[in-house]
């Protein structure tokens, strides 16, 4: 078995009882797997944002209160209306 296909198992395993909810309310989600080799401009964008804002949470364990030029590129340099986030600050595995 190639190490793509055994990750690509891990991942649908560790996902496939995987719910997000805001208070009381559940938010639909679903995850799909694109290789990098398809060049898909949207999974390239989708690559840089999931880069700075693992970056962000990063350095937020160590000193919090500013933001780095690769997360303020992506989510303070365009209008508010176009752009939002979410720190999470914890996740818990419902029984």
């Amino acid at each position: 078995m190639r190490l793509l296909e055994r990750t690509d198992r891990l991942v649908q395993e560790a996902f496939q009882d995987f719910e997000v909810h805001r208070g009381e309310k559940l938010i639909p989600s679903d995850y799909y797997f694109l290789p990098k080799s398809a060049a898909a401009p949207a999974m390239e964008v989708a690559d840089f944002v999931m880069h700075a804002v693992g970056r962000q949470a990063r350095y937020n364990l160590r000193q919090r209160g500013s933001f780095l030029a690769d997360f303020c590129a992506v989510f303070h340099a365009v209008d508010p209306n176009l752009m939002s986030f979410v720190e999470v600050d914890a996740v818990v595995r419902a029984i």
